[in-house]
């Protein structure tokens, strides 16, 4: 964990994850489900604040870099200016899982309730939406909606600040 190993935000009193800004952004995003070292956690559930305060490895860099050139996320620049606190989870630790990420190591930390930390308060993180080219039970092409195009513009923009 961390140095310092509670943080209050927004009232709620916080374990301290002292991450990178890749690896906050990947379990904000639910791209990172579980953590391990359960069996370290002084309780069984609770809420971890993800703090950006570790450099980017070069592999995170690359992963980066590779990514934001497919759109699959944003440029490696919003990642080295972002430090702090990034956004809270709920945690519950649990016996084993079946979810990916988790080292076989006792106990893994189950991550959940993703909430972003912008302007001094917490926001939903939206769920990632994947169009499909398939046709619904109507027969209606599935579309994204203009108002989850907005919302996710939102979303966008408010990380890069």
């Amino acid at each position: 964990m961390a140095e310092k190993e509670t943080i209050t935000v927004c009232g709620i009193e916080c374990l301290v994850n002292d991450t990178s800004a890749l690896e906050a952004w990947l379990v904000m995003h639910s791209f990172r489900k579980v953590l391990c070292g359960g069996d370290t956690f002084p309780a069984k559930k609770g809420t971890i604040a993800h703090v950006a305060s570790q450099e980017l490895l070069q592999k995170e860099i690359d992963f980066i870099e590779e990514m934001s050139a497919t759109g699959g996320c944003p440029p490696l620049k919003e990642f080295i200016k972002r430090k702090g606190i990034v956004g809270v989870t709920d945690f519950e630790v649990v016996e084993s899982t079946t979810l990916p990420g988790w080292d076989g190591t006792p106990n893994p930390v189950i991550l959940s309730n993703p909430r972003w930390f912008m302007n001094g308060q917490l926001v939903p993180v939206l769920p990632d939406i994947f169009i499909e080219e398939d046709v619904d039970e109507s027969g209606t092409e599935v579309r994204l909606s203009r108002r989850e195009c907005r919302m996710r513009q939102r979303e966008r923009r408010r990380w890069r600040r």
